[in-house]
């Protein structure tokens, strides 16, 4: 099947209801335990009970059929669950470029949509991290490196500057490099797909937003 109308236009048909609102609903997916799960490191904080195996299947399939009607192919295989959110990597694609999307915005786009099935089906939220060729590890990377070089920016040459919007996953990794510098301050501003970090010389005391 081909996409006419855009991707993401034609998905929307396919999801309703949507995720709801951080304050509808707070429903946690607790179903029969998989049974084969097994932590592979000490969680910092006390883990969520396993998610059930009949969830992964589910986001298994409805994520390989988004896949296979966009035309990127590729097949889904759950990883592991680190307390609360489930951890996914698409393996064999057709176009990893496409499936990834510019600064990963369709990568984050899908996320949203499995999330949005699961919502429907469950009436219950999951938080969803899609993976594919180890592509977050290298935009971690990659933002920590560009963070670090602009905080010296900073401190030679500018008294603050504006980094590119980020998600809030990306938005909380920034601000962790810089939460205890003496030098140089962190916070959030903007909305929506326009929220950034700003990175600022530290002087008289602001109202810092780390979100």
């Amino acid at each position: 099947m081909s996409i006419k109308k855009g991707l993401f236009g034609f998905l929307k048909e396919l999801v309703s209801p949507t995720l709801p609102s951080a304050a509808a609903s707070t429903t946690t997916l607790t179903l029969d335990p998989i049974t084969h799960y097994t932590p592979t490191s000490t969680p910092t904080s006390t883990p969520s009970a396993p998610v059930s195996q009949e969830v992964i299947q589910y986001v298994c399939t409805k994520l390989e059929e988004i896949l296979s009607i966009s035309g990127f192919g590729g097949k889904l295989e759950f990883q592991k669950q680190e307390n609360d959110r489930l951890f996914f990597e698409i393996t064999n694609p057709q176009d990893v470029g496409r499936i990834i999307g510019k600064d990963g915005m369709t990568l984050e786009a899908l996320q949203t949509l499995v999330k949005a099935f699961i919502f429907k089906k469950y009436g219950a939220t999951a938080k969803i991290a899609l993976d594919i060729e180890n592509y977050r590890q290298k935009r971690e990377d990659l933002l920590r490196a560009h963070a670090l070089k602009s905080a010296k920016t900073v401190l030679t040459r500018s008294r603050k500057i504006d980094l590119k919007p980020m998600n809030p996953e990306e938005r909380r990794l920034i601000h962790s490099l810089f939460q205890d510098d003496k030098r140089i301050r962190s916070y959030s501003v903007g909305s929506g797909v326009y929220r950034h970090v700003v990175l600022e010389r530290r002087g008289p005391k602001q109202d810092p937003a780390l979100d």
